[in-house]
């Protein structure tokens, strides 16, 4: 989520960046998308095949990906700056799409992107009638991580019961 809002607020000035640097505690511009872009890298290392490491067997393979794109309105300038620091330090692709007059279609194209960054894991980024005609640009960050777990999930150690959430309405059933 930190990356989407970094990515944001280079496209912010004046009180709407101040807000954002506020609000989430950012370092000036110039250091806060070095850090983001030292930090996707940090991720991107992480990356390795199946290795064998002697008595404790094999440790499976370990994908992350962290991918990025700006998807705006057809014959919408972008400010040359802008998408300097999206190339820059994020890596992001540009994709223009024509909400205006081809809505649903530009919602597809943008899920479409995601399920395949993601494997088809996230097939449905954005759900019907979140995009309108007047829509102008959207920022879309993807994270897909395959990893194994540092303490793995033990299904023996888990049971049907009720989930209490913060609702005031009661227990939820969950199987």
């Amino acid at each position: 989520v930190s990356l989407a809002l970094a990515m944001t607020s280079a496209g912010a000035s004046g009180d709407a960046l101040a807000h954002i640097e506020n609000t989430f505690g950012f370092p000036a511009q110039g250091m806060l998308h070095d850090l983001m872009a030292e930090s996707t890298g940090a991720l991107l290392a992480m990356n390795h095949d199946a290795v064998n490491v002697g008595q404790e067997g094999e440790v499976e393979a370990q994908k992350v990906n962290v991918v990025n794109s700006l998807w705006p309105q057809a014959g919408l300038e972008l400010q040359a700056p802008f998408l300097d620091e999206m190339s820059l330090s994020y890596d992001t692709g540009v994709y223009p799409v024509d909400y205006a007059g081809a809505t649903e279609a530009a919602r597809l194209a943008i899920n479409g992107w995601v399920s395949d960054q993601t494997n088809d894991l996230i097939s449905q980024l954005i759900p019907a009638g979140i995009l309108n005609p007047d829509t102008q640009l959207t920022l879309v960050n993807a994270v897909y991580l395959k990893a194994p777990w540092a303490s793995p999930f033990m299904v023996e150690a888990t049971s049907d019961g009720f989930f209490y959430g913060r609702s005031t309405s009661g227990p939820v059933e969950r199987t």
